[in-house]
């Protein structure tokens, strides 16, 4: 029987960890090569796995809708076949990477996630099948417009509650908007009551925060922000 050494031990378990982790980096596609790989792939599995209420706003064609939330999700993953690749999406690829991790460690090894979901897909112009929903626009660009107006600056946020940045920095913009009174407001718009304007704004993934001055928009960033990351955006109008 041979006995490893530590350092060779070490070795092994480093080099195993870096062989899972760099598979998955070939397996998310940006939008278009996401369409080509699913079209001329044989057999291709494709899987939607928003709620139904997102599913029947539209999705992509042939897809079948396993609901990342249902408490049967893992179950449903499971009637896939391990044989056939399968091509995961969402709303802006959160859940979907968390659904190719399930099947990645249940053995599913050709798995394919859409970068950015479906809002970088219908950034694409790609089309989408099922549109049963009509698109939610309580948000116009008018109203972005008049909630922007005035002398104190405007932070909006761009936001989804299925979106798990979003969730998780909501307590500290709450302290925020109590800390900045008077100095900057702090405004928040649901991206899913907000569609045409979403697109003209060109916003692909969220969370998203605009600096509005008098009604124009003169600071983006995206993704998941500190205090210290909003501080600094905010810049002069803090002082």
């Amino acid at each position: 029987m041979r006995i490893l050494t530590p350092y060779y031990s070490f070795f092994i378990i480093l080099l195993s960890v870096f062989s899972c982790q760099s598979q998955p980096k070939e397996q998310i596609l940006e939008a278009k090569n996401f369409q080509f790989r699913l079209q001329s792939t044989p057999n291709s599995q494709l899987v939607d796995v928003r709620t139904p209420g997102e599913f029947a706003s539209g999705h992509l064609a042939g897809a079948v809708n396993f609901d990342y939330y249902s408490p049967d999700f893992e179950n449903q993953m499971g009637k896939l076949s391990k044989e056939n690749p399968v091509f995961v999406y969402c709303k802006v690829g959160g859940r979907s990477e968390e659904a190719a991790k399930i099947l990645r460690k249940n053995g599913f090894h050709s798995v394919y996630e859409l970068q950015g979901g479906i809002m970088k897909w219908t950034a694409q112009n790609l089309p989408l099948e099922g549109q049963m929903a009509k698109e939610k626009n309580t948000i116009t660009e008018a109203s972005l417009q008049k909630l922007t107006e005035g002398d104190i600056p405007v932070l909006i946020d761009f936001y989804a509650p299925w979106c798990k940045p979003c969730k998780k920095m909501e307590p500290m913009l709450d302290q925020l908007k109590s800390k900045w009174t008077g100095k900057v407001r702090i405004e928040r718009i649901l991206v899913d009551d907000a569609t045409s304007l979403v697109k003209k704004l060109k916003i692909e993934a969220i969370p998203v925060f605009s600096l509005y001055v008098g009604g124009k928009e003169i600071k983006r960033v995206q993704g998941e922000q500190t205090e210290e990351q909003l501080t600094t955006l905010l810049g002069e109008y803090l002082k």
